[in-house]
């Protein structure tokens, strides 16, 4: 008898029955019994069963093994990582408190890097936002406000972590979430005191003797810290204990709008309170820049940019890449309005500007990687408030005061960090189709799209464009209901 032919496409559980059925009567001509019953029958059915779950099992496998497949956060965390992509674990919010001595402080007031402030407290989730000031501040004896610059988040200093074991490769968890990767500190106790070791972006470019560890998140948010195996980063002794000392922050809850920091937090703080504003309310500006660790979505598509450059930059379009690299920055471009001198304009989570310590990673990230006699310079994104007007018809017995709060909800989502780019042109066509995804809006027209703060010059609502450094933001967004017997008029 010939072999019989075996259908290896056969993986889900009713083709793989049908296969082994007709594999049976090749080969057992005188078994003819398909009665649910049969014992035949129930075997086939539980071995079909079976190559259902296995086939399964491997697809879901082979799909999470490649970055535009995968659907777990851990398979693209691992995957970016093996790219040498390092995804940025959100940014803390910044703006500014004003202080003042109180009425009977007999003299000036120094208040520490660190000193903490409150927001009002958030009854829906119970939290209390803390901010930190940036620098030493001396608020004078005169009572006149002084401004001090803070940051969301909270310092954990001299932490614990644990004990080294002497053992290759050592990973030890951080106790908080929201940290930030660039501010952990590590120390480790030795014989003559405490030692710091230095963070790197990947352990492999570490000599056997450098006393270097690498900072990562995994998709539970869970942030560790990991140490070298001797050849690539030295490895702490055996009962050395490891400190550490680092900032945890929480995104995008801490943008805030003026006004919200209520209160001195840091105890033993004495002969300064907040001074107030014209309305005798507590002065601070909107906090902003805050942002969430990077998703899933983003790192899929920047994770393979990483390649695309090979570590050194020829092309306009390389600075941009390698720009996009350096962890925390989530959008970058490039200029050169003259063959030796290359501009390149960055934005971190959120679309803020970077810091002057991210300024200068970046540019040292590039100068090892520009061509010979190219100078380059490094700059944050030029922000543009963009005012929306809209007009909406509704369908009947549509609530007007929900559908306008959803029409700015969805003006203000096409006009987010997370959709938005450098140089882009804000369509009107777009912000319409946006408006008509609503539920109840039959009809929708844009009566306004113009940069904030300036004249109505496009009359005819042309599309607007961006120049190359500029970042759209949501300005001004006005939403009209009109009569359903004016929509063609």
């Amino acid at each position: 008898m010939a072999d019989p032919l075996i259908d290896y496409t056969a993986r889900d559980y009713q083709m793989a029955k049908t296969a082994l059925l007709e594999y049976a009567r090749q080969v057992f001509p005188e078994w003819t019994s398909r009665s649910e019953g049969d014992f035949g029958v129930l075997m086939t059915e539980l071995f079909s069963y079976i190559t259902d779950l296995l086939s399964y099992n491997c697809d879901r496998a082979a799909m999470e093994a490649f970055l535009p497949t995968a659907t777990q956060r851990m398979s693209v965390l691992a995957i970016a990582d093996m790219l040498g992509y390092l995804p940025h674990n959100g940014a803390p919010a910044q703006g500014a408190v004003w202080v003042k001595t109180e009425d009977d402080a007999p003299a000036a007031v120094i208040l520490k890097a660190g000193t903490q402030f409150a927001a009002e407290l958030d009854i829906e989730s119970d939290e209390v936002i803390i901010f930190e000031s940036d620098a030493d501040v001396t608020i004078p004896a005169d009572h006149s406000p002084t401004e001090i610059k803070v940051t969301q988040g909270e310092t954990v200093r001299d932490q614990l972590v644990g004990t080294s074991t002497g053992e290759a490769g050592q990973r030890f968890r951080l106790p908080r979430t929201g940290v930030l990767h660039d501010t952990v500190k590590i120390e480790v106790v030795e014989a003559y005191g405490p030692s710091p070791w230095a963070r790197v972006d990947h352990i492999v470019d570490a000599d056997p003797s450098d006393k270097a560890f690498t900072v990562r998140t995994d998709s539970n948010g869970v942030t560790w810290v990991r140490f070298g195996d001797g050849i690539t980063g030295a490895i702490p002794s055996r009962d050395q204990q490891i400190r550490a000392t680092f900032r945890v922050a929480d995104g995008i809850k801490g943008n805030l709008d003026s006004g919200k920091i209520v209160m001195i937090a840091s105890e033993n703080i004495y002969g300064v309170e907040l001074a107030p504003d014209g309305g005798g309310q507590p002065r601070s500006t909107e906090m902003r820049g805050g942002a969430d660790p990077e998703s899933t979505e983003s790192i899929r598509g920047t994770a393979p940019l990483q390649y695309r450059t090979q570590d050194r930059c020829v092309s306009i379009d390389d600075y941009k890449q390698e720009a996009l690299s350096v962890p925390g920055v989530v959008k970058a471009t490039a200029i050169a309005e003259h063959f030796s001198s290359v501009n390149v304009f960055v934005a971190g989570p959120g679309g803020s500007s970077p810091n002057a310590r991210m300024i200068e990673r970046i540019y040292e990230h590039l100068r090892g990687r520009i061509q010979a006699g190219i100078t380059v310079s490094v700059a944050g994104p030029k922000l543009v408030p963009i005012d929306v007007g809209v007009t909406l018809w509704l369908e009947p017995r549509t609530d007007v005061a929900h559908a306008k709060f959803r029409a700015k909800e969805a003006v203000s989502r096409l006009l987010s960090p997370d959709r938005t780019e450098f140089g882009m042109c804000i369509s009107v066509s777009a912000i319409v189709a946006e408006l008509m995804r609503l539920e109840g809006v039959y009809s929708a027209r844009v009566t306004k799209l113009m940069r904030k703060g300036g004249t109505d010059k496009n009359p005819e609502l042309r599309d607007l464009g961006l120049r190359p450094i500029e970042l759209p933001t949501a300005g001004t967004i006005n939403v009209a209901v009109g009569d359903r017997t004016t929509i063609c008029k």
